[in-house]
């Protein structure tokens, strides 16, 4: 097989839909011989914030010299996106390769019924690859959920739980309470736990109770000890417990997000894996994480830059939001939205369009995608200039002629991490 019909084979498992529990994953995982038994994890469940937290961590043990291993969901770049040690994306050959002996295997299950889903035949590779590479850890994120993810199979050091709220209420439930519930299956027994701060104190009562249930120590990062200095793009600095650190990434809740990971790190040192303070502020400082109110181009020439935000739930536009008003707030804007029909849509649009000095609404390249129409029809209630761009790339050369009228200009793309993906090849 090569890369392409890897991955339209990868694709194709789509058509076994999401299908909960860990029976089939454990099967498949066991005729490879358990790979996932032979590393260090550490697991990253939540609804928003896991990729960035997951990414923190990994670039910390990479700077204290461990080879790293980081498995993501979904992907903004490319698919190889996913499967990363030191953050180098697996190869295409050697996903090639790994796909090959997976899919043997699999169709033999199929046979007895057990059909592998796209995501489980993923994760399998991911922890088939990491063997192979003999990485000391691996900090794996979970799909959309906790207790019966694919990935809920490995025993991990630190399980670190994010911030949360609804999203996906058809199958984790309708209340936090619900997901919180979900999302703490990830807890495993006499490990060590970390939560983001900030949390409701329904949220925060679930996973202490399942901690300890699960005789867990449960680390929750002292907000009281963080003080953030500057909010600057690509350079934003604060202290925590007296510590100095500087991340690339912008706005306040990826500072929240790094003193999760902070936590996190000081849980491994707990676990007798030596990392130094230097290694950690080393990790923060250099993770990169895109389509998270990414400064994607500055076109000094133009006077225009543009930003990428992957958020679609309602809480990571209220994120989004509070950042817009940090970072662009006396800078004229131009949004270019494009969402999804099963998202809180009827929040979402408003939140971004009440910033815009124009909107334009656009359709990314999924059966998913709300009609760029019903958007307008949303966002003129909010703001006075209203277009309808049928497609992204030309959504963006839009935005750059409108923006022409404008001294100085700021373009944020926003609302769908397939939009995300789509702008990101454009640029």
């Amino acid at each position: 097989m090569n890369y392409k019909q890897s991955i339209e084979y990868i694709h194709s498992l789509s058509r076994f839909g999401s299908v909960p529990g860990l029976e089939r994953i454990s099967l498949l995982l066991e005729k490879l011989g358990n790979p996932h038994k032979s590393m260090k994890f550490i697991h990253v469940a939540g609804t928003n914030g896991k990729g960035s937290t997951a990414a923190f961590i990994s670039s910390a043990l990479t700077a204290a010299g461990y080879k790293t291993a980081l498995y993501i969901s979904p992907y903004v770049v490319c698919f190889e996106e996913r499967i990363q040690i030191d953050r180098q994306y697996i190869s295409r050959d050697d996903l090639c390769d790994i796909v090959c002996k997976i899919k043997s295997i699999s169709r033999e299950m199929e046979k007895d019924g057990n059909f592998i889903t796209e995501f489980e035949f993923v994760t399998v590779a991911a922890f088939l690859y990491f063997r192979q590479q003999h990485c000391d850890f691996a900090v794996i994120e979970t799909g959309m959920g906790g207790r019966f993810d694919a990935t809920n199979v490995i025993d991990p050091l630190v399980s670190v739980i994010t911030s949360i709220s609804l999203d996906h209420t058809e199958i984790l439930g309708n209340t936090v309470e619900k997901i919180a519930f979900e999302k703490a299956g990830i807890i495993k027994p006499n490990r060590r736990t970390v939560l983001y701060p900030n949390q409701s104190e329904a949220i925060t009562s679930v996973i202490a109770k399942k901690a300890s249930e699960m005789s867990n120590t449960l680390n929750i990062p002292d907000t009281d000890a963080l003080t953030v200095q500057t909010l600057s793009l690509g350079a934003n600095s604060f202290t925590y417990k007296n510590l100095d650190y500087c991340i690339k990434l912008n706005g306040k809740h990826l500072i929240y997000n790094a003193i999760t990971a902070v936590e996190a790190l000081y849980s491994l040192r707990e676990c007798d894996i030596p990392l130094s303070e230097q290694n950690i502020q080393t990790g923060l400082n250099s993770t990169d994480f895109p389509g998270r109110f990414e400064l994607i181009k500055n076109d000094k020439d133009k006077n225009i830059t543009v930003f990428l935000d992957g958020g679609h739930n309602p809480a990571a536009i209220d994120v989004l939001d509070k950042t817009v008003s940090d970072y662009l707030k006396d800078i004229p804007l131009i949004v270019i939205m494009g969402i999804m029909k099963d998202k809180d849509y009827a929040y979402c649009i408003p939140k971004i369009a009440s910033h815009a000095d124009a909107f334009i609404s656009t359709r990314p390249l999924t059966s998913r995608v709300l009609e760029p129409n019903v958007i307008s029809d949303i966002a003129c209630k909010y703001c006075d200039n209203i277009y309808t761009v049928e497609f992204v790339s030309s959504a963006i050369d839009f935005a750059y002629n409108i923006s022409a009228q404008y001294k100085k200009a700021a373009v944020l793309i926003c609302g769908s991490l397939f939009l995300i993906s789509e702008a990101r090849k454009y640029f």
